[in-house]
Formats: C-alpha cells, structure tokens, sequence
C-alpha cells in the first residue's frame, strides 16, 4: 500500500522539554487518517512539523515519498491544511473570499463555481462570510484548503464548536473528498466521530505512538461482553463459573459476561437452556474507539 506520510523516529524539543518522541506515522494513500491524543500528546506539534512550520533537525519526514526538507515547496504544493478556526475575510462573500484566493493560485474561473458546489455553498456564494454559521465557516474553510486541488488535506480540529448537524456536514464533505481521490489526515477529539469517518488511526500519548493502524484492527482486539437478563440469575451465575466464564451482576439484575468469539457465546447459550434457566434479555457489547482510547492514554 502505498504511503503519503511517512515519519521516523521524528523527535522534537521545545527547549529542554521533549515534545515528540521518535514518532513513526505512515499514512495509506486515499485514506482518512484520524490522528488522536490528549491534550498535550504532540498532535499539533506533529502537524505543524508535516507542514514545514516547525523543522526537525533531521530527514525523517516524507511526503509522498520524498524528504520534506529538502523537497518542501513541492510537497507543500501538493498538501491544503486548515488549522482549527478557518482564515476568512469576514466582511467578503463566499465567492468573493476564493476569488482573492485564486490570485495566489491563478487556476480558471470556473474553479470557483466548482468548489463551491463540492462544498455545498453555492446557494450561498454571495452572502458574507459574517454571516455565516461556524459549520459554513468550517466549509469555506475546507474550501480554500481544496482550492489548489491537492492530493492530501491535513485538517486540525475541523469539528471544533460545530453543531451536529455541522459535524454531518463536515463529515459528508470529507467523504466526498476522499472519494475524489484525496488524502485526509485528521486530529479531531470527537471520538465518536473519528470512528464514523476514519479506517486508520494513530494514538499518540507524550509524543510517543500507543497505536496505529485500521480501527476495525484495534476494535477487534477488545474483550466482548454479553450482557443478559434471567429467570434465575443466581442459578444462572453458579453454572457460567463453573464453565470458566467471568461474570459480573450489573444494576437492574442484569449480567455481564465476558464472551471471546461466537463457539463462546454458542456455548453459553446452551448451558443456560440445558438447565432450564429462562433467557429474558440479551445484548451484546463491545468496546467502542473513546473505550479504547481512554484505556490506552490513562495509563
């Protein structure tokens, strides 16, 4: 598979305090990347480094194969970044905003109409941007990034302060970008929505890497629980000890039991209707990406 960034053993300092530490980061092409942290883990330390704003001492950052710091104008060509809250002038139109846009970029006209509809704001290409909600901000914003067409988009917070129905929005546009071919890198502390969007995460804590890799990967990995409702729970305790399995009374009489794969749950099953213990209820469970995540970072 091939990969758009690809870091190693990047190390940075602020000083005497070691901020990112030998970071290995590789991005599959036409993915979307969910790169996650808590506060002060490196994660816009780590962007700002992909985007040539802060230097590491060494080539250990690679942008579509080739070393940042010696390539950085035409890898940067290639790369559009919105940095948490978007650089907008206020009192300009939409359409007004990326026409001053495309003075730096130079490309056709018709580039404007284009985006603006991939963004979903042509109804709104001629009212100003004061006026606008954040969720249209964070579009517009996601516009101007776009606008040069790059093959990768890094994207700091896109879904800060948005409403759901802005986090929807946001969410389908994404989509869309990367069904048009493009690379998207998020940091984003919206778990839940990291889980909807991404295939691939990276969880940083203290600068250093706890995991990469696809979410399903990770998810997968997780201990899976049932939990049930019985006739009898005292009965029904007694028989899944007896048969090794772990099991824990929850609130409202309900049990929770640790279950590996499914010969594990056939097999629970058929202890428990083997003995005549009635089966009111059951759910499964399974850990989901904020579980996960606060397990790997509070330790």
């Amino acid at each position: 598979m091939e990969t758009i960034i690809k870091t190693t053993d990047l190390n940075f300092s602020f000083g005497k305090q070691k901020v990112i530490d030998k970071l290995c980061l590789e991005v599959p092409k036409n993915s979307i990347f969910g790169f996650l942290g808590p506060n002060g883990a490196g994660k816009s330390t780590t962007i700002k480094l992909l985007l040539g704003l802060l230097h590491s001492s060494e080539s250990n950052i690679h942008l579509f194969g080739k070393d940042l710091r010696n390539n950085k104008n035409e890898i940067l060509n290639k790369v559009g970044n919105l940095i948490e809250s978007p650089t907008i002038y206020r009192n300009l139109t939409a359409s007004e905003n990326l026409l001053y846009l495309n003075k730096i970029y130079k490309k056709e006209t018709t580039r404007i109409e284009e985006i603006l509809k991939i963004i979903g704001l042509w109804e709104h290409r001629n009212k100003k941007a004061k006026h606008f909600s954040t969720g249209m901000k964070q579009r517009l914003g996601i516009g101007m990034a776009i606008f040069h067409n790059p093959e990768l988009v890094i994207l700091d917070e896109p879904v800060n302060g948005l409403d759901p129905a802005g986090v929807f929005e946001i969410r389908e546009l994404l989509l869309r970008l990367q069904n048009d071919g493009k690379t998207i890198f998020i940091s984003s502390h919206i778990l839940s929505e990291i889980e909807k969007l991404c295939s691939y995460v990276g969880i940083i804590k203290k600068g250093v890497m706890l995991f990469q890799g696809e979410i399903n990967s990770l998810i997968s990995k997780t201990i899976k629980y049932i939990e049930i409702q019985t006739n009898d729970n005292t009965r029904a305790i007694e028989l899944l000890r007896k048969q090794q399995y772990l099991v824990k009374i929850k609130t409202n009489d309900i049990l929770e039991i640790e279950v590996d794969n499914k010969n594990s749950f056939n097999k629970l099953i058929s202890v428990l209707i083997t003995n005549e213990v009635k089966i009111y209820d059951i759910e499964k469970k399974s850990a989901n990406l904020e579980d996960i995540f606060i397990n790997l970072t509070s330790n």
